[in-house]
Parts: C-alpha cells; sequence; structure tokens
C-alpha cells in the first residue's frame, strides 16, 4: 500500500523516525533568518543605510 507522503500522520511519521518540527523565518527586506540576532543585524545595517 503505497502512503502519499503530504498525508502521512505524525505516528507514521514518528514510527519511521522522523520528527516535525516547525521553525520561525525572520524576513528582512529579501532576506531570509532562522536566527532572531541576524535578522536584527540585517535590519540595523539596512536603517544605518538609510540614515547616511
Amino acid at each position: 500500500m503505497k502512503t502519499s507522503h503530504s498525508k502521512m500522520t505524525d505516528k507514521q511519521l514518528n514510527d519511521l523516525g522522523i520528527t516535525k518540527t516547525t521553525i520561525t523565518v525572520f524576513h528582512v527586506g529579501q532576506h531570509k533568518y532562522t536566527d532572531l540576532k541576524h535578522a536584527v543585524e540585517e535590519a540595523t545595517r539596512n536603517k544605518k543605510v538609510v540614515a547616511d
């Protein structure tokens, strides 16, 4: 029996040793960051460039 991968349950994934996680992504202009520190640094750099 074939199972559509997108329709697998959390139990089916766990049985295969797969852990599903959620991440937060921060967007600064066209860039994406998963680390808030990096996003803030980029936003700060962008603000300084605009102010100059």
